[in-house]
C-alpha cells in the first residue's frame, strides 16, 4: 500500500469518526457545542410527568458558559409540566421555537387540550405567589406556548347552576367574589428581580394572573407576544434605562374558549356541546388589576404596535399610595415615587379596543409623554363612580369609564414645578355597540356608563394634534368631568372631527369646552 493510499484511508476514517460524533451529538440534543436539550435531562413532555427538575438541570448545565437550552415540540394533548419555579440563569437562552410562534393554537378549544402542536408548557404551580420562570441578567426566552390549564374558567351555565361550585345568584355577585373565591394567586409567568439585557420573544400565554414583572432593571426587550389572563400583562416597577415593548396582543381568543358561544366538544358530525362564556370575561374586565401595561418609574420607554381588547385599563402610568404597584412574589409595594419620578417615554400605534379606562395617569414623570396613532374604545363599565364636581353633561353618577383618567397625584407639585404634559397626535376615541353577548353585565358604552373622554382628579396639560370622536351618542356631554381635587387643566385640540363632522379647534378645562379662538 502506497503512502498516498494510506493517507486516503486515514482521511476516510477521520471523516467517519467526526460524522459519528456529530450524529451522536444530534441524537443527544446538541446540534453544536453549547446547546442542550431538556429531554436529555429527563423531560418527557407528555402532559403528565413533572418536567421541572429536567428544565432546571439543563439550564444549570448551560449556565457555566451561557449556552442555549432547547425545548422540543410535542404533539396535541402533550406538553411539558412545570410545577415549581425554573430559574433561567445569567446569559442562558431558553428556546422553544427557533423563530416565530411555537404553535398552531389560535381558535377556541376545550380542555384538556388535544390538538395544539409545538413547544408547549402546562403551568401547574404547586406553590402560590411563586414565579413560573425567574430570569437573571442577559437572558433570552423565545418560542413557548404557556397555559395555566388548572385555573378556573367556568361557563355561564356553571355560574348559574345552583349545584355548581361556581354558582352565584347574579352577575354582580360573581363579579365581586369570583376572583377571590376561585382564582389561584399564582406568581408571574416571568419574574425579573434585576433585568439587564433581558429578551422575551414569540410567547403565547393564557390564564396567567400576572405575565411579566420587572422589579428593577434596564434594557429589557419584549417582542411578539400574544396573551390573555386574569391580571396584569406587563409590570415595570423601576427601570433605569430605555425598555422596549413591541408587537403585543392582548385579546381573549389566544387559548381555550372565546367570549360568547363556543364549541366545547366536537364530534364526527360537528359540535355536540356548545357553551356560552360571557360572565367570565365580564368579570375579568371589571377587575382593576387587569391592566395591559403598568409602569412605576421608567427613565424612558418605547412602546410600539400594542393592541389590547378586553382589559380593564390599557396603561397605568406611575404609582402612588392609592395606586401602588404590588410585587406578587415579595408582597412589597412601590408607592412613593420621588419628585418627577413617574414614567416617561413614547408610544406609537396603540389600540385599546375594549376597556374601562384607556390610559390612567397616576404620577407624572419629569419629561412629557409622547403618544401617536392611538385608538381608545371604552366599552366596559366596572360599576365604580367618579366624584365629579364640574365639566360637561350630567355630573351625577359619572362612571370611572374614560379614555384618559388623571388621578389626584398627577400634579405639578409632583414634578419639578411644571404642569405635567401629554403630547398626542392622530387620536380616535369611540364608544358604542354594547357587547353583552361577550362580556355580560360589564358591557357598556360611554353614554350608558355616563363616562367621559377625559376624567381629571389632578392636573394635566394635554396638546392634541388631530382628534376624532366617533360613535358617541351625546358627544358634547361626554367630553370632560373634573373632581373637586382637580387643579390646572388645559386640553387643547387642533384638528377636531366629531362623528364625521369637522369642528373648530377647541380647548377643554375642568369647567367645560370652549373654541380655541376665544382664548
Amino acid at each position: 500500500m502506497t503512502l498516498r493510499e494510506r493517507a486516503g484511508i486515514a482521511v476516510l476514517v477521520a471523516a467517519f469518526l467526526i460524522g459519528a460524533a456529530l450524529v451522536g451529538a444530534s441524537a443527544s440534543g446538541q446540534s453544536y457545542p453549547g446547546t442542550y436539550c431538556v429531554t436529555d435531562f429527563g423531560a418527557v413532555g407528555d402532559g403528565v410527568h413533572d418536567d421541572t427538575a429536567a428544565f432546571q438541570a439543563a439550564i444549570d448545565k448551560a449556565a457555566s458558559t451561557g449556552a442555549t437550552v432547547l425545548v422540543p415540540p410535542v404533539a396535541g394533548g402533550q406538553g411539558y409540566v412545570l410545577t415549581k419555579t425554573v430559574i433561567v440563569k445569567e446569559a442562558v437562552a431558553l428556546i422553544g421555537s427557533l423563530a416565530g410562534f411555537s404553535n398552531n393554537g389560535w381558535p377556541a378549544y376545550s380542555l384538556p387540550e388535544s390538538h395544539v402542536k409545538g413547544a408547549k408548557i402546562f403551568a401547574r404551580p404547586s406553590e402560590l405567589h411563586k414565579p413560573l420562570f425567574q430570569l437573571e441578567g442577559g437572558v433570552t426566552v423565545r418560542g413557548l406556548w404557556i397555559l395555566y390549564d388548572q385555573q378556573a374558567w367556568p361557563s355561564d351555565a356553571e355560574f348559574q347552576d345552583k349545584a355548581s361550585k361556581f354558582y352565584y345568584a347574579s352577575f354582580q355577585a360573581a363579579r365581586e367574589k369570583f376572583v377571590k373565591d376561585h382564582v389561584k394567586p399564582y406568581g408571574p409567568t416571568f419574574y425579573v428581580t434585576w433585568g439587564d439585557n433581558t429578551c422575551i420573544e414569540d410567547i403565547l400565554a393564557d390564564r396567567y394572573v400576572d405575565f411579566f414583572y420587572l422589579k428593577a432593571g434596564a434594557r429589557v426587550s419584549i417582542d411578539r407576544i400574544s396573551l390573555y389572563g386574569y391580571g396584569r400583562a406587563f409590570v415595570i416597577e423601576q427601570a433605569y434605562d430605555v425598555n422596549r415593548l413591541s408587537n403585543i396582543g392582548i385579546a381573549p381568543n389566544v387559548g381555550p374558549i372565546c367570549p360568547g358561544k363556543a364549541c366545547y366538544t366536537w364530534g364526527s358530525s360537528g359540535c355536540i356541546d356548545e357553551r356560552t362564556y360571557s360572565w367570565i370575561y365580564g368579570i375579568i374586565v371589571s377587575q382593576e388589576d387587569n391592566v395591559g401595561v403598568q409602569i412605576g418609574f421608567s427613565d424612558g420607554y418605547t412602546l410600539s404596535n400594542l393592541y389590547f381588547y378586553g382589559v380593564h385599563t390599557g396603561f397605568r402610568l406611575g404609582a402612588s399610595k392609592e395606586w401602588p404597584i404590588y410585587d406578587p412574589v415579595t408582597g412589597t409595594a412601590f408607592d412613593s415615587p420621588g419628585q418627577g419620578q413617574g414614567p416617561w417615554g413614547a408610544m406609537s400605534n396603540i389600540g385599546i379596543d375594549g376597556c374601562n379606562v384607556g390610559l390612567q395617569f397616576v404620577w407624572p414623570g419629569g419629561i412629557a409623554t409622547h403618544i401617536s396613532n392611538l385608538l381608545v374604545y371604552p366599552q366596559f363599565d366596572d360599576g365604580k363612580d367618579f366624584s365629579a364636581k364640574s365639566g360637561t353633561g350630567n355630573l351625577r353618577g359619572v362612571g370611572r369609564h374614560s379614555a384618559f383618567l388623571f388621578e389626584a397625584t398627577h400634579t405639578k407639585g409632583n414634578t419639578y414645578g411644571e404642569l405635567p404634559t401629554i403630547l398626542l397626535s392622530n387620536v380616535e376615541i369611540a364608544s358604542s355597540w354594547t357587547v353583552t353577548e361577550r362580556f355580560s353585565g360589564a358591557a357598556a358604552s360611554m353614554s350608558q356608563a355616563n363616562g367621559r373622554v377625559f376624567l381629571v382628579a389632578g392636573e394635566a396639560n394635554v396638546e392634541i394634534s388631530g382628534l376624532v370622536l366617533s360613535l358617541l351618542d351625546d358627544p358634547s356631554a361626554l367630553l370632560i368631568a373634573a373632581s373637586k381635587t382637580a387643579g390646572d387643566v388645559s386640553i387643547r385640540v387642533r384638528g377636531y372631527v366629531l362623528n364625521g363632522v369637522p369642528k373648530p379647534d377647541t380647548k377643554l378645562t375642568k369647567d367645560g369646552a370652549t373654541p380655541l379662538s376665544a382664548w
